[in-house]
């Protein structure tokens, strides 16, 4: 049987490549932008230098940060995690979900429904081993920022709360 034959074109095992004939960039060796990484670069050292020097007012300033966003921020943050999972599933049931991963014509090495499943129960099976009574726990005595339980009842509602938040539809 030729190699035609057993589905490798005669190419053997070497890998497809997307690079198409006549592409400019193809015969060049990727390159660092200078002014990204600088920006970057001097950013970076410059957070670093200031909780190495000043790692009071780097914590005050980052308390306060926090606690604004917190307060004031948490609105736009249900309202992307909820566009983020609405987006999923617009991409999961629009013609973009037809798209394979892989190469052309190359069928899954598992069905939709099951592969699904795999990393349902990845995620669900880690999540409740690692987390499933500490997190409830964890919140119960340290409620989240910007919560004020008044009594042992309302502190428990909000731990649940936070939990459950955590794993219905907006985990991450």
């Amino acid at each position: 049987m030729s190699q035609d034959e057993q589905g490798t074109g005669g190419r053997g095992d070497l890998p497809v490549t997307a690079d198409l004939p006549g592409d400019p960039t193809q015969d060049r060796q990727p390159t660092t932008d200078r002014v990204v990484f600088g920006v970057t670069a001097v950013l970076t050292l410059a957070f670093v230098t200031w909780g190495a020097a000043a790692t009071g007012s780097l914590e005050d300033v980052s308390s306060k940060m926090l606690n604004g966003l917190i307060h004031n921020g948490g609105w736009a943050f249900m309202l992307v995690a909820s566009g983020f999972v609405v987006f999923a599933l617009w991409l999961a049931v629009s013609r973009y979900g037809k798209i394979s991963l892989g190469q052309d014509g190359e069928e899954p090495e598992f069905h939709t429904v099951s592969w699904v499943a795999m990393m349902f129960s990845a995620g669900m099976g880690i999540g409740l081993m690692f987390y499933g009574v500490s997190e409830p726990l964890a919140h119960f005595t340290s409620p989240p920022p910007g919560t004020h339980p008044f009594d042992a009842a309302d502190a428990m509602q909000t731990a649940m709360a936070t939990t459950l938040f955590h794993w219905t539809l907006h985990r991450s």
